[in-house]
Protein backbone atom coordinates (compact mmCIF):
# COMPACT_ATOMS: atom_id res chain seq x y z
CA UNK A 1 0.00 0.00 0.00
CA UNK A 2 1.70 3.57 -1.13
CA UNK A 3 1.12 5.63 1.62
CA UNK A 4 0.04 9.10 1.36
CA UNK A 5 1.11 11.86 3.57
CA UNK A 6 -2.11 12.46 5.09
CA UNK A 7 -2.14 8.40 6.20
CA UNK A 8 1.30 8.86 7.63
CA UNK A 9 -0.13 11.99 10.13
CA UNK A 10 -2.07 9.24 11.67
CA UNK A 11 -3.26 9.22 15.02
CA UNK A 12 -2.55 6.58 17.18
CA UNK A 13 -2.53 4.76 20.18
CA UNK A 14 1.07 4.13 20.28
CA UNK A 15 3.89 3.53 21.17
CA UNK A 16 5.32 3.19 24.70
CA UNK A 17 8.39 3.94 24.17
CA UNK A 18 9.43 2.41 22.87
CA UNK A 19 6.44 -0.08 21.71
CA UNK A 20 2.85 -0.30 20.99
CA UNK A 21 -0.21 -1.49 19.49
CA UNK A 22 -1.85 -0.85 16.15
CA UNK A 23 -1.36 3.05 14.31
CA UNK A 24 -5.12 3.74 12.58
CA UNK A 25 -5.10 6.89 10.79
CA UNK A 26 -7.69 9.67 10.86
CA UNK A 27 -10.30 7.18 8.59
CA UNK A 28 -9.49 4.26 10.25
CA UNK A 29 -7.27 2.25 8.17
CA UNK A 30 -4.52 0.67 9.61
CA UNK A 31 -0.55 1.84 8.88
CA UNK A 32 1.24 -1.97 8.42
CA UNK A 33 3.94 -0.84 8.03
CA UNK A 34 4.60 0.69 11.05
CA UNK A 35 3.39 -2.31 13.01
CA UNK A 36 6.26 -3.73 10.81
CA UNK A 37 8.80 -1.46 11.93
CA UNK A 38 7.93 -2.08 15.63
CA UNK A 39 8.25 -5.76 15.14
CA UNK A 40 11.61 -5.38 13.71
CA UNK A 41 12.63 -3.25 16.89
CA UNK A 42 11.11 -5.77 19.48
CA UNK A 43 12.97 -8.62 17.60
CA UNK A 44 16.31 -7.06 17.51
CA UNK A 45 16.15 -6.71 21.69
CA UNK A 46 14.97 -9.91 21.83
CA UNK A 47 18.01 -10.85 20.21
CA UNK A 48 20.56 -9.08 22.22
CA UNK A 49 18.53 -10.51 25.57
CA UNK A 50 17.64 -13.59 24.56
CA UNK A 51 20.05 -14.46 22.42
CA UNK A 52 23.68 -12.54 22.83
CA UNK A 53 23.82 -11.89 26.26
CA UNK A 54 22.34 -15.14 27.27
CA UNK A 55 25.56 -17.33 24.85
CA UNK A 56 28.91 -17.63 26.07
CA UNK A 57 30.52 -19.73 22.78
CA UNK A 58 34.66 -20.26 22.60
CA UNK A 59 35.99 -17.29 21.07
CA UNK A 60 36.48 -18.18 17.07
CA UNK A 61 33.74 -20.58 17.28
CA UNK A 62 30.73 -20.22 14.35
CA UNK A 63 28.58 -19.58 17.17
CA UNK A 64 30.74 -16.38 19.02
CA UNK A 65 30.56 -14.97 15.42
CA UNK A 66 26.64 -15.45 16.00
CA UNK A 67 26.27 -13.67 19.31
CA UNK A 68 28.47 -11.30 18.10
CA UNK A 69 25.77 -10.72 15.02
CA UNK A 70 23.09 -10.52 17.99
CA UNK A 71 24.45 -8.09 19.86
CA UNK A 72 23.77 -5.26 17.70
CA UNK A 73 20.11 -5.97 18.95
CA UNK A 74 20.93 -2.89 21.64
CA UNK A 75 19.74 -0.93 18.81
CA UNK A 76 16.08 -1.64 18.65
CA UNK A 77 15.89 0.64 21.56
CA UNK A 78 17.02 3.31 19.23
CA UNK A 79 14.64 2.08 16.40
CA UNK A 80 11.55 2.80 18.79
CA UNK A 81 12.66 6.66 19.46
CA UNK A 82 12.45 7.25 16.16
CA UNK A 83 9.30 5.52 15.76
CA UNK A 84 7.82 7.55 18.84
CA UNK A 85 9.64 11.26 17.57
CA UNK A 86 7.43 10.22 14.05
CA UNK A 87 4.65 9.43 15.41
CA UNK A 88 4.44 11.78 18.14
CA UNK A 89 5.70 14.45 16.85
CA UNK A 90 3.38 13.76 13.69
CA UNK A 91 0.18 14.16 15.76
CA UNK A 92 1.30 16.98 18.09
CA UNK A 93 2.44 18.92 14.48
CA UNK A 94 -1.54 18.41 13.13
CA UNK A 95 -2.98 19.49 16.40
CA UNK A 96 -1.02 22.37 17.43
CA UNK A 97 -3.66 24.68 16.91
CA UNK A 98 -6.43 22.90 18.59
CA UNK A 99 -8.18 23.97 21.78
CA UNK A 100 -7.64 20.60 22.89
CA UNK A 101 -4.12 19.93 21.96
CA UNK A 102 -2.62 19.66 25.81
CA UNK A 103 -5.63 17.73 27.20
CA UNK A 104 -6.24 15.02 24.48
CA UNK A 105 -2.67 14.40 23.81
CA UNK A 106 -1.82 13.74 27.66
CA UNK A 107 -5.07 11.95 28.36
CA UNK A 108 -4.03 9.49 24.97
CA UNK A 109 -0.57 9.01 26.60
CA UNK A 110 -1.90 8.16 29.55
CA UNK A 111 -4.43 5.40 28.25
CA UNK A 112 -1.66 4.37 26.81
CA UNK A 113 1.25 3.92 28.46
CA UNK A 114 0.06 4.10 32.44
CA UNK A 115 -1.81 1.04 32.93
CA UNK A 116 0.22 -1.97 31.93
CA UNK A 117 3.03 -0.11 33.68
CA UNK A 118 1.64 0.88 36.92
CA UNK A 119 -0.01 -2.86 37.23
CA UNK A 120 3.43 -4.31 36.17
CA UNK A 121 4.72 -2.25 39.39
CA UNK A 122 2.04 -3.51 41.54
CA UNK A 123 2.91 -6.73 40.50
CA UNK A 124 6.41 -6.26 41.83
CA UNK A 125 4.62 -4.19 44.62
CA UNK A 126 3.26 -7.93 45.52
CA UNK A 127 5.70 -10.12 44.71
CA UNK A 128 7.97 -8.30 47.13
CA UNK A 129 5.43 -9.06 50.07
CA UNK A 130 5.60 -12.57 49.45
CA UNK A 131 8.35 -14.88 50.80
CA UNK A 132 10.37 -15.68 47.60
CA UNK A 133 13.30 -17.77 47.68
CA UNK A 134 16.71 -15.18 47.77
CA UNK A 135 17.70 -15.96 44.62
CA UNK A 136 14.00 -14.89 42.77
CA UNK A 137 13.54 -12.12 45.76
CA UNK A 138 16.75 -10.58 44.31
CA UNK A 139 15.37 -10.15 40.78
CA UNK A 140 12.51 -8.41 42.09
CA UNK A 141 13.90 -6.35 44.83
CA UNK A 142 14.39 -2.67 43.19
CA UNK A 143 18.35 -1.31 43.57
CA UNK A 144 16.60 2.50 43.68
CA UNK A 145 14.13 4.07 45.25
CA UNK A 146 10.66 2.26 44.30
CA UNK A 147 9.56 6.27 44.16
CA UNK A 148 11.47 6.38 41.16
CA UNK A 149 9.69 3.90 38.66
CA UNK A 150 6.31 5.37 39.75
CA UNK A 151 7.47 9.38 38.86
CA UNK A 152 9.87 7.87 35.65
CA UNK A 153 13.26 9.30 37.41
CA UNK A 154 14.93 5.67 37.21
CA UNK A 155 17.01 7.00 34.34
CA UNK A 156 18.44 9.72 36.29
CA UNK A 157 19.07 7.40 39.83
CA UNK A 158 20.75 4.60 38.11
CA UNK A 159 23.66 7.39 37.54
CA UNK A 160 24.74 6.75 41.07
CA UNK A 161 24.68 3.04 40.51
CA UNK A 162 26.36 2.87 36.82
CA UNK A 163 23.81 0.03 36.05
CA UNK A 164 20.58 -0.76 34.82
CA UNK A 165 19.86 -2.00 38.16
CA UNK A 166 17.68 -5.44 38.84
CA UNK A 167 17.13 -7.34 35.36
CA UNK A 168 13.11 -7.01 36.32
CA UNK A 169 13.68 -3.22 35.93
CA UNK A 170 16.17 -3.11 33.13
CA UNK A 171 13.76 -2.27 30.03
CA UNK A 172 12.04 1.15 32.10
CA UNK A 173 15.18 3.50 31.14
CA UNK A 174 13.84 3.65 27.85
CA UNK A 175 10.28 4.75 28.50
CA UNK A 176 11.29 6.89 31.49
CA UNK A 177 13.47 8.53 28.45
CA UNK A 178 9.97 8.28 26.51
CA UNK A 179 7.87 10.26 29.24
CA UNK A 180 10.50 12.70 29.66
CA UNK A 181 10.14 14.11 26.73
CA UNK A 182 6.55 13.53 26.17
CA UNK A 183 6.24 16.01 29.08
CA UNK A 184 8.73 18.95 27.06
CA UNK A 185 8.37 18.17 23.76
CA UNK A 186 4.65 19.69 23.18
CA UNK A 187 5.23 22.74 24.70
CA UNK A 188 7.95 23.46 22.00
CA UNK A 189 5.33 22.19 18.90
CA UNK A 190 2.50 24.76 20.80
CA UNK A 191 4.85 27.72 21.15
CA UNK A 192 7.37 27.53 18.82
CA UNK A 193 5.84 28.95 15.25
CA UNK A 194 5.56 26.27 12.05
CA UNK A 195 8.44 28.47 10.31
CA UNK A 196 11.20 27.90 13.00
CA UNK A 197 10.12 24.54 14.41
CA UNK A 198 12.23 22.73 11.84
CA UNK A 199 15.21 25.04 12.79
CA UNK A 200 14.71 23.99 16.41
CA UNK A 201 14.82 20.68 16.06
CA UNK A 202 17.67 20.28 13.23
CA UNK A 203 19.81 22.90 16.78
CA UNK A 204 18.40 20.17 19.32
CA UNK A 205 19.19 17.02 17.13
CA UNK A 206 22.95 18.18 17.17
CA UNK A 207 22.66 19.63 20.86
CA UNK A 208 22.46 15.73 21.92
CA UNK A 209 25.97 15.04 20.46
CA UNK A 210 27.19 17.84 22.94
CA UNK A 211 25.22 16.36 25.83
CA UNK A 212 26.87 12.81 25.48
CA UNK A 213 30.39 14.05 24.72
CA UNK A 214 29.66 16.60 28.10
CA UNK A 215 28.36 13.21 29.93
CA UNK A 216 31.12 11.07 29.08
CA UNK A 217 34.07 13.20 30.16
CA UNK A 218 32.29 14.79 33.47
CA UNK A 219 30.05 12.39 34.82
CA UNK A 220 31.70 9.12 37.14
CA UNK A 221 30.54 6.35 35.10
CA UNK A 222 31.91 7.30 31.76
CA UNK A 223 29.28 6.95 29.01
CA UNK A 224 26.71 5.73 31.25
CA UNK A 225 25.39 8.86 31.60
CA UNK A 226 25.25 9.35 27.59
CA UNK A 227 23.26 6.72 27.32
CA UNK A 228 20.45 7.37 30.05
CA UNK A 229 19.62 11.01 30.05
CA UNK A 230 17.24 12.49 27.57
CA UNK A 231 19.23 15.86 26.34
CA UNK A 232 21.50 12.24 25.42
CA UNK A 233 18.94 10.99 23.56
CA UNK A 234 16.79 12.96 21.94
CA UNK A 235 18.23 13.14 18.95
CA UNK A 236 16.83 10.09 17.91
CA UNK A 237 13.62 11.45 18.79
CA UNK A 238 13.68 14.89 17.42
CA UNK A 239 15.29 13.28 14.10
CA UNK A 240 12.09 11.43 13.65
CA UNK A 241 10.00 14.24 14.71
CA UNK A 242 11.47 16.01 11.76
CA UNK A 243 11.07 13.21 9.58
CA UNK A 244 7.45 13.67 10.57
CA UNK A 245 7.24 17.33 9.41
CA UNK A 246 9.38 16.47 5.81
CA UNK A 247 6.51 14.08 4.94
CA UNK A 248 4.05 16.58 5.02
CA UNK A 249 6.52 18.80 2.45
CA UNK A 250 4.84 18.80 -1.01
CA UNK A 251 6.85 17.18 -2.84
CA UNK A 252 8.82 15.30 -0.06
CA UNK A 253 7.16 11.96 -0.71
CA UNK A 254 7.69 11.89 -4.30
CA UNK A 255 11.13 12.76 -4.03
CA UNK A 256 11.86 9.97 -1.98
CA UNK A 257 10.08 7.52 -4.26
CA UNK A 258 11.98 8.66 -7.22
CA UNK A 259 15.65 8.67 -4.98
CA UNK A 260 15.10 5.13 -3.12
CA UNK A 261 19.19 4.37 -4.59
CA UNK A 262 19.80 7.62 -2.29
CA UNK A 263 18.54 6.11 0.82
CA UNK A 264 20.32 2.94 0.11
CA UNK A 265 23.63 3.75 -0.70
CA UNK A 266 23.49 6.34 2.65
CA UNK A 267 21.97 3.55 4.46
CA UNK A 268 24.99 1.35 3.03
CA UNK A 269 27.56 4.12 4.35
CA UNK A 270 26.32 4.41 7.56
CA UNK A 271 26.40 1.13 8.57
CA UNK A 272 29.89 0.88 7.60
CA UNK A 273 30.94 3.73 9.69
CA UNK A 274 28.99 2.35 12.30
CA UNK A 275 30.84 -1.24 12.16
CA UNK A 276 33.88 0.92 12.18
CA UNK A 277 32.85 2.48 15.51
CA UNK A 278 32.38 -0.73 16.63
CA UNK A 279 35.28 -1.89 16.01
CA UNK A 280 37.11 1.10 17.36
CA UNK A 281 35.08 0.17 20.94
CA UNK A 282 37.41 1.30 23.97
CA UNK A 283 35.28 -0.31 26.40
CA UNK A 284 33.11 0.62 29.20
CA UNK A 285 29.16 0.87 28.14
CA UNK A 286 29.96 3.26 25.20
CA UNK A 287 32.91 4.55 23.86
CA UNK A 288 33.63 8.31 23.24
CA UNK A 289 33.23 7.33 19.42
CA UNK A 290 29.80 6.27 19.45
CA UNK A 291 28.93 9.54 21.96
CA UNK A 292 30.53 11.92 19.20
CA UNK A 293 28.57 10.23 15.79
CA UNK A 294 27.25 6.34 16.86
CA UNK A 295 23.66 7.44 17.94
CA UNK A 296 23.97 9.92 15.45
CA UNK A 297 24.36 7.88 12.63
CA UNK A 298 22.23 5.55 13.57
CA UNK A 299 19.04 7.96 14.33
CA UNK A 300 19.72 9.06 10.66
CA UNK A 301 19.63 5.39 9.66
CA UNK A 302 16.28 4.60 10.89
CA UNK A 303 14.72 7.27 9.65
CA UNK A 304 15.67 6.25 6.51
CA UNK A 305 14.39 2.48 7.12
CA UNK A 306 10.59 4.19 7.92
CA UNK A 307 11.24 6.50 4.86
CA UNK A 308 11.72 3.50 2.99
CA UNK A 309 8.66 1.28 4.68
CA UNK A 310 6.30 3.86 3.99
CA UNK A 311 6.99 5.05 0.41
CA UNK A 312 9.27 2.28 -1.13
CA UNK A 313 7.97 0.97 -4.40
CA UNK A 314 10.07 -2.09 -4.44
CA UNK A 315 7.39 -4.95 -3.76
CA UNK A 316 10.14 -6.93 -1.26
CA UNK A 317 10.36 -4.38 0.85
CA UNK A 318 6.69 -3.99 1.42
CA UNK A 319 6.79 -7.29 2.03
CA UNK A 320 8.93 -7.29 4.84
CA UNK A 321 7.42 -4.56 6.97
CA UNK A 322 3.83 -5.65 5.71
CA UNK A 323 4.68 -9.28 6.83
CA UNK A 324 1.51 -10.89 9.12
CA UNK A 325 3.93 -12.49 11.85
CA UNK A 326 6.17 -8.87 12.03
CA UNK A 327 3.22 -6.51 12.37
CA UNK A 328 1.84 -8.96 15.08
CA UNK A 329 4.71 -8.89 17.14
CA UNK A 330 4.71 -4.81 16.53
CA UNK A 331 1.34 -4.88 18.00
CA UNK A 332 2.10 -6.62 21.05
CA UNK A 333 5.64 -4.87 21.47
CA UNK A 334 5.09 -2.55 24.26
CA UNK A 335 4.26 -5.57 26.64
CA UNK A 336 6.79 -7.80 25.17
CA UNK A 337 9.42 -5.10 25.72
CA UNK A 338 8.52 -4.57 29.49
CA UNK A 339 8.88 -8.26 31.05
CA UNK A 340 10.28 -10.31 28.59
CA UNK A 341 13.47 -9.86 30.73
CA UNK A 342 11.92 -10.10 34.21
CA UNK A 343 10.17 -13.52 32.29
CA UNK A 344 13.30 -14.77 31.33
CA UNK A 345 15.24 -14.28 34.69
CA UNK A 346 12.43 -15.90 36.31
CA UNK A 347 12.09 -19.12 34.32
CA UNK A 348 15.84 -20.03 34.47
CA UNK A 349 16.11 -18.78 38.23
CA UNK A 350 13.22 -21.29 39.15
CA UNK A 351 14.35 -24.01 37.28
CA UNK A 352 17.98 -23.45 37.31
CA UNK A 353 18.31 -21.43 40.06
CA UNK A 354 20.86 -19.39 38.12
CA UNK A 355 20.79 -16.32 35.56
CA UNK A 356 19.89 -16.86 31.84
CA UNK A 357 22.66 -19.06 30.42
CA UNK A 358 22.32 -21.37 27.11
CA UNK A 359 24.71 -23.59 28.33
CA UNK A 360 22.76 -26.68 26.54
CA UNK A 361 19.74 -28.04 24.95
CA UNK A 362 17.82 -27.81 28.42
CA UNK A 363 18.58 -24.42 29.14
CA UNK A 364 17.99 -23.68 25.66
CA UNK A 365 14.66 -24.92 25.74
CA UNK A 366 13.90 -22.71 29.20
CA UNK A 367 14.64 -19.66 27.10
CA UNK A 368 12.56 -21.13 24.40
CA UNK A 369 9.93 -21.16 27.29
CA UNK A 370 10.48 -17.46 28.06
CA UNK A 371 9.92 -16.35 25.02
CA UNK A 372 6.36 -18.32 24.23
CA UNK A 373 5.58 -17.05 28.32
CA UNK A 374 6.17 -13.57 27.23
CA UNK A 375 4.39 -13.39 23.61
CA UNK A 376 1.24 -15.08 25.40
CA UNK A 377 1.40 -12.53 27.99
CA UNK A 378 2.16 -9.97 25.52
CA UNK A 379 -0.75 -11.24 23.51
CA UNK A 380 -3.61 -11.46 25.93
CA UNK A 381 -2.86 -8.12 27.46
CA UNK A 382 -3.38 -6.41 24.21
CA UNK A 383 -6.43 -8.15 23.40
CA UNK A 384 -7.89 -8.23 26.83
CA UNK A 385 -6.06 -5.01 28.55
CA UNK A 386 -4.29 -2.36 26.83
CA UNK A 387 -6.58 -2.39 23.83
CA UNK A 388 -9.62 -1.04 25.94
CA UNK A 389 -7.71 1.55 27.97
CA UNK A 390 -6.72 2.73 24.27
CA UNK A 391 -10.10 2.82 22.79
CA UNK A 392 -11.09 4.51 26.15
CA UNK A 393 -8.70 7.16 25.95
CA UNK A 394 -9.73 7.51 22.01
CA UNK A 395 -12.82 9.12 22.80
CA UNK A 396 -11.06 12.32 22.95
CA UNK A 397 -10.92 14.22 20.73
CA UNK A 398 -8.70 17.03 19.27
Amino acid sequence: MALTPVQVSAETGAPAGPVAGSVPDYLGRRVPELDGLRGLAIALVLMVHYGANQLHPKPGTILNYVREGFSFGWCGVDLFFVLSGFLIGGILIENRASPNFFKTFYVRRVCRIFPLYYAWLLVTLLLLALRLPDHVHNLVQPALPFWSYFTYTQNVLSLKLGDFGPEWFGPTWSLAIEEQFYLLFPLLVRFCSPRRLPGWLVVLVFSATMFRVLAYFFTPHPGFASYLLLPCRWDSLLLGALTAWLVRRPGFVEGVKQNESFLFWVGGVILATLFGLRLARQGGLLSLSNALLGFLLLAILFCGLLLLALFSRKKWIKAIFTNRWLCKLGCVSYCVYLIHQPVAFLCHNLIWHQSPIISGVPKLMTTVLALGTTLGLALLSWRFFESKCVNWGRKFAY
